[in-house]
């Protein structure tokens, strides 16, 4: 499908886990058609290796403007990577 922007995307508590984290990661990089502004993935089981993915891939992409991952299972490991 043609270039579609998404204001808001709510996943909240649809447990996607680090699958459809990586997914959604896959997604940002790829820097397909779709694009969102407001990513809210709060309590979806993800882990440290989930939001890494996602972060790494906003690295390369600056479509996201708001992402929350508040609720899931990210230990203080996860914090250092965010500078």
């Amino acid at each position: 499908f043609k270039h579609t922007e998404i204001q808001k995307l709510n996943l909240t508590r649809n447990p996607i886990k680090n699958k459809g984290a990586k997914s959604i990661a896959n997604m940002i990089m790829r820097g397909s058609d779709v694009k969102i502004d407001d990513l809210n993935l709060t309590e979806c089981q993800i882990t440290y290796q989930g939001a890494a993915s996602i972060f790494l891939s906003l690295k390369r992409s600056f479509e996201l403007t708001k992402l929350t991952l508040d609720g899931n299972n990210l230990s203080n490991k996860f914090m250092p990577e965010l500078s």
